[in-house]
């Protein structure tokens, strides 16, 4: 829902709303799921709900079934992360928020938190500028020292993220040369799709009163979560028809369901965290005729040295923060800053 009505259907995954099976109820079943679960995916799993969500394996075009070269499928996973710095009334406390981003300080915070953690060079806000250059030298940044935020695939099979180019040259073989770099293929599409500046554009306007403001509301006036798919769908669509956040047009449409605005502002901060976190899957395939076609799976066409690829780009991950992390996000965001200032000679000025 999320993903359709602010960044557009083309980027939304498909999922199909299904009854668990029985088996799920089985200690012995959920054992078996819970040993090929990812250190990083610990999200704990109701087992006893009769419903479950099925999406699509985003690292290959469904209607490919084929090994051969031409129908491989490469794939990578990016967290793109905060594409944006905060406006002044965001910084009562910290106004090297306005000078750094979040990503960047958040770094130095993992440094002295995470014994072995490995700074990257990494700005989130090069990827969001959508000029080549600056996109392209935030990939190169993210294959140097991946993270957490890139992850790469060859047909449905995980490769070292640092050796993502090596992968996607082995992967189209058969005596063509290729392009010389899957990011500046990569660094293409991202400039040419609207995707990034839409994420940016939802993630600012939704985090339109700032983390600090929005706690003291917090402790003054509490806020409910809301309790159904149905209302999250208003403070959506309230969103939407009030001009994207703006406060001057606060009026709630006479066919929405009336919300306090400071509950209002907590639930839009809560669907920003999510957009802050999402990930943006892109699939690649070689496309093997001259037409300008491209199957029903796929977002476009990239071409790089008279080579062209089919893509598929599908945003993933975002899912609804609950109203009880609000603390959380507050204290973060208290020492992120606190570090930041500390030693702030360990930081470049960010730029949008």
């Amino acid at each position: 829902m999320v993903v359709s009505k602010l960044l557009g259907s083309q980027y939304a995954p498909r999922m199909t709303i299904v009854s668990t099976p029985r088996c799920l109820y089985s200690p012995q079943c959920q054992l078996e799921i819970e040993s090929q679960r990812t250190h990083a995916n610990r999200i704990v799993v109701d087992y006893s709900q009769p419903w479950a969500v099925l999406m699509e394996d985003q690292t290959h075009f469904p209607s490919i079934v084929t090994d051969a070269d031409d129908a491989a499928v490469f794939a990578i996973e990016i967290k793109p992360k905060w594409g944006f710095l905060p406006p002044p009334h965001h910084m009562m406390h910290h106004p090297i928020k306005g000078r750094h981003c979040r990503f960047c300080m958040h770094s130095l915070l993992k440094t002295r938190s995470k014994p072995g953690f490995a700074r990257s060079t990494f700005c989130p806000l090069d990827l969001f500028s959508c000029t080549h250059e600056r996109v392209l030298k935030a990939l190169r940044c993210l294959e140097l020292e991946p993270g957490n935020n890139l992850r790469a695939f060859v047909n449905g099979n995980g490769v070292l993220a640092g050796s993502a180019n090596d992968a996607f040259q082995k992967t189209f073989r058969g005596g063509r040369a290729l392009p010389s770099s899957i990011w500046d293929l990569v660094a293409n599409i991202l400039c040419y799709e609207p995707l990034l500046r839409r994420l940016s554009k939802h993630q600012r306007c939704l985090d339109r009163v700032g983390i600090e403001k929005l706690w003291e509301y917090q402790q003054r006036h509490g806020a409910l979560q809301p309790e159904s798919v149905d209302e999250w769908k208003i403070v959506l669509l309230k969103y939407l028809e009030t001009g994207f956040g703006n406060e001057a047009n606060s009026v709630d449409p006479p066919h929405l369901k009336s919300i306090e605005p400071t509950q209002q502002s907590i639930f839009e901060f809560l669907m920003s965290a999510s957009l802050k976190d999402c990930s943006i899957m892109i699939s690649l395939r070689r496309k093997t005729t001259s037409f300008d076609t491209i199957s029903q799976d796929a977002t476009g066409i990239a071409t790089l040295n008279d080579h062209s690829f089919e893509y598929k780009i599908r945003v993933i991950d975002v899912d609804i923060k609950s109203v009880s992390k609000l603390a959380y996000y507050c204290y973060q965001d208290n020492d992120i800053c606190n570090i930041a200032n500390e030693e702030k000679h360990l930081l470049n000025e960010c730029f949008e």
